[in-house]
């Protein structure tokens, strides 16, 4: 899976502390930290891995495919990149 915007430190804290510092940081900083962060909001973010969670646990516990089936119509963002089920 593939979430786009996102890069490997949008998966940390940084960007919900990005997003509560907001104005307050000089216009540089905050463009170096959002290149560094990804683009997508931080609360869409949580929304999506809560989704790519539940689907992914919902697979493996009980075998259950239709969540998975429908994250790229549940969320836009998300992109199959490799497909083995």
């Amino acid at each position: 899976m593939a979430v786009a915007g996102t890069t490997h430190d949008s998966f940390t804290d940084r960007p919900a502390l990005l997003a509560a510092l907001g104005r307050r940081l000089p216009d540089a900083a905050r463009a170096a930290l959002r290149k560094s962060v990804g683009t997508i909001d931080p609360h869409r973010l949580e929304r999506v891995l809560a989704g790519l969670l539940t689907a992914f646990f919902d697979l493996a516990l009980y075998g259950e495919r239709g969540r998975v089936a429908d994250l790229g119509r549940t969320f836009p963002e998300v992109s199959v990149v490799r497909e083995r089920l």
